[in-house]
């Protein structure tokens, strides 16, 4: 395949693409693409181009698509709230 987009193979990069889910949407210039899929699953691009930007706000946002992904998002509470109400 990464002769077919123009990329050098995964062994050859200097840098890491991926993505995280999050159940609300960050407009940050650390991501180079965020896509609203439905209000609770936005989809946001990054690439990280050192072990540096790994820093206590991308882990954040780690540990936060963690959470989504374990649908944490969509449990109620004992007040009937979900976790994404409680912190708007």
């Amino acid at each position: 395949m990464a002769a077919l987009t123009g990329e050098p193979p995964w062994w050859l990069r200097d840098w890491l693409n991926g993505h995280l889910v999050l159940a609300r949407r960050i407009d940050s210039p650390r991501f180079l693409r965020v896509e609203t899929f439905s209000p609770r699953n936005v989809l946001h691009t990054f690439r990280l181009s050192g072990p540096d930007e790994v820093d206590i706000e991308f882990a954040a946002w780690l540990a936060e698509a963690y959470r989504v992904g374990a649908q944490e998002h969509l449990r109620r509470s004992s007040a009937g709230q979900t976790q994404d109400e409680k912190v708007q």
